[in-house]
């Protein structure tokens, strides 16, 4: 019997020539689309069952598969295969049908509402995996686990029987990645300083892995913490952004969220001011405020990145602050900038030599010159090329 349901598509990853995608449906609950599954093995390149083809969704000059678009779907069964339970057979005779987009107003309402139980414990399975692993596993293998890598390595380590394979499953490696990052961030996590560093928790992330104080991951917001929208609440966000509304299960995430796929632009001042409320000490969130302050060009965020350089030493931190006064081209950021090419870190030699690029900072051209000369690790190559640019900006 035919089944038709029309899903929000919220996640759509391409994979050896085909597209494994995943929404909500109707009635909140996921759903993976799968084409028939196939009697004999693909080829090791081919796209397997669970992959849609262009074939499937492209049809009328354009794709039937968009990010926060409701695509209409005809099912021949409900399909689950363990751990992917969310999976539904297609009728293949009946193409996925692209209903709309949503707008910006209704992707904000969506996303919230649809928030589940499940979501809020995205970083209590990160640090309940790299927990359970004891440090034996680098920040890669363990963003493969989570995210269900069929990989050769994966299958070696018998890693495909953890706990925890497959818990974030509808996202890429690539996001787990992220997501894990944030967490080394917030000094949840940490990495071994070694050739190959170890992930491994720390005593701050032990305690909130315990406790019910784990943090929203970037996309996400918490169930049931979204506090009534009126007019006390409305004067509280607009006029203080202090530690509360930085810990809050943060609307602004949504924001940032929502525009990185095509929606509206988050507000200017309140990243700005979630800025000045970390660099007073509150460090959550801030790799993810200062990307977007960067893809927003907010030049008026370089004095608060410039202090915050200044007070940290984290190495995440630091290449995000680089990266952004680079970009965003503040040139009182080269003094900073040159006393990093002195830096043990390669990561944060690395990073500065491509601001300082970036900025065509000439005081630097001694220095970055050496540093090609000199150093041994990839910062030569950066740092050559940063030297290149400023020498054919001063021959100009």
């Amino acid at each position: 019997m035919t089944v038709t349901k029309e899903l929000t598509i919220l996640a759509l990853t391409k994979m050896r020539g085909g597209v494994c995608t995943a929404g909500i449906d109707g009635d909140g609950q996921w759903v993976r689309p799968v084409r028939p599954h196939a009697e004999n093995k693909p080829r090791y390149d081919a796209a397997p069952d669970y992959c849609l083809l262009p074939l499937d969704f492209f049809h009328g000059g354009h794709s039937h598969l968009v990010n926060l678009g409701v695509t209409r779907f005809w099912f021949a069964s409900h399909t689950p295969r363990p751990p992917h339970n969310e999976d539904w057979t297609m009728e293949l005779a009946r193409k996925p049908q692209l209903i709309r987009k949503l707008t910006a107003e209704e992707q904000e309402r969506f996303l919230a509402a649809s928030v589940e139980d499940g979501l809020p414990t995205l970083d209590g399975d990160i640090l309940q995996t790299v927990a359970e692993f004891g440090g034996r596993l680098g920040r890669t293998l363990i963003a493969d686990v989570l995210a269900g890598s069929k990989s050769k390595r994966i299958a070696e380590l018998n890693l495909d029987q953890a706990d925890h394979y497959g818990a974030l499953r509808l996202h890429t490696q690539e996001r787990a990645l992220k997501w894990i990052d944030e967490l080394i961030a917030q000094l949840l996590l940490k990495t071994t300083a070694e050739e190959y560093p170890r992930l491994m928790i720390t005593g701050r992330g032990a305690e909130a892995l315990n406790g019910n104080a784990l943090l929203a991951l970037s996309g996400f917001a918490r169930s049931g913490a979204r506090p009534a929208t009126d007019e006390t609440t409305i004067e509280q966000r607009d006029n203080a952004a202090g530690s509360e509304l930085i810990r809050a299960p943060k609307q602004w995430r949504l924001q940032v969220e929502i525009w990185r796929q095509g929606g509206a632009e988050p507000d200017r001042e309140t990243l700005l001011n979630l800025l000045r409320e970390m660099q007073a000490g509150e460090r959550d969130d801030l790799i993810t405020v200062i990307g977007a302050l960067k893809d927003l060009n907010a030049v008026e965020a370089g004095e608060y990145l410039l202090t915050m350089l200044g007070e940290t030493t984290n190495g995440n931190l630091i290449n995000a602050i680089c990266d952004a006064l680079g970009h965003l081209g503040v040139e009182g950021a080269a003094g900073a900038l040159i006393e990093l090419l002195d830096d043990e870190r390669q990561g944060a030699r690395r990073i500065a030599a491509r601001a300082l690029g970036r900025l065509r900072a000439r005081p630097a051209l001694s220095k970055l010159e050496r540093l090609a000369a000199t150093d041994a690790a990839e910062s030569v190559r950066i740092a050559g090329a940063a030297a290149w640019r400023i020498k054919a900006d001063l021959s100009d």
